[in-house]
């Protein structure tokens, strides 16, 4: 679960907030479908992931309290973002921008995305047991992919 919703964190950031600025800079909207694409994938991952940790860290006894609370706080912390969102984009607005298109809209996604990328940095703290290292994961991941006789690999 843990390494998981890092890989799906990364990959969430990196990939949701690039097509949306290119789409932005170039006006194609085919990175708009590469987004929504990346987005199924990714925040897949990341909401069972998430849920799933929470599941196995949560202490035997209150584990219902624990689940309220984690939602509770997961619905706030969304809130916080979007009501933030808004006035970081007026700062980034007032800004002057020397990339030809480049506006406040393409560096809030790109802190966004940069935010987001990093939040596995968060994860390190909590202790899942038996869980799978990162890099193992990584590793098993690839191995499959290798040994897949996919003709697009």
């Amino acid at each position: 679960n843990k390494s998981m919703l890092g890989i799906g964190t990364f990959l969430h950031g990196a990939l949701l907030p690039t097509n949306w600025i290119l789409a932005g800079l170039y006006g194609d909207l085919t990175f708009v479908w590469i987004a929504a694409l990346s987005d199924a994938v990714a925040f897949g991952a990341v909401g069972l992931a998430l849920f799933n940790l929470a599941l196995v860290t949560a202490p035997k006894v209150g584990r219902v309290s624990f689940i309220a609370s984690y939602s509770v706080i997961t619905g706030l912390a969304g809130f916080a973002g979007g009501s933030l969102s808004g006035p970081l984009l007026g700062v980034f607005q007032s800004l002057d921008y020397t990339v030809p298109g480049w506006n406040g809209f393409h560096t809030l996604f790109a802190v966004s995305g940069i935010g987001r990328m990093f939040a596995w940095v968060l994860l390190r703290g909590v202790n899942e047991p038996n869980a799978w290292r990162t890099r193992d994961v990584l590793r098993r991941a690839r191995a499959v992919w290798k040994g897949s006789a996919l003709p697009w690999r």
